[in-house]
């Protein structure tokens, strides 16, 4: 079986949800956006700049209103997220 290109192999992980992806910045559009991939089966890694929401979000305590600490802990449960 010849190998695959780059793009094939990424496209294999991505129709798998064997892909990781990453969220720079997790506010009000990042945090969101990290529930979107988390409900289509992707583990998520999240970068911001800002140590305080990190430790928060590593401890399951969410600071947005629309996305409760509940949902977050079930991320960090579910070890499919880790800022």
């Amino acid at each position: 079986m010849p190998e695959m290109s780059p793009l094939e192999t990424l496209e294999s992980r991505i129709e798998n949800r064997q892909a990781v992806v990453a969220v720079v910045g997790l506010g009000y559009v990042g945090l969101p956006l990290v529930d979107a991939f988390f409900r289509a089966g992707f583990q998520t890694i999240g970068y911001d700049v800002d140590q305080e929401k990190i430790d928060k979000l590593n401890r399951g305590e969410s600071y947005i209103g629309h996305i409760p600490s509940e949902q977050l802990q079930q991320w960090l449960t579910a070890k499919a997220f880790e800022a």
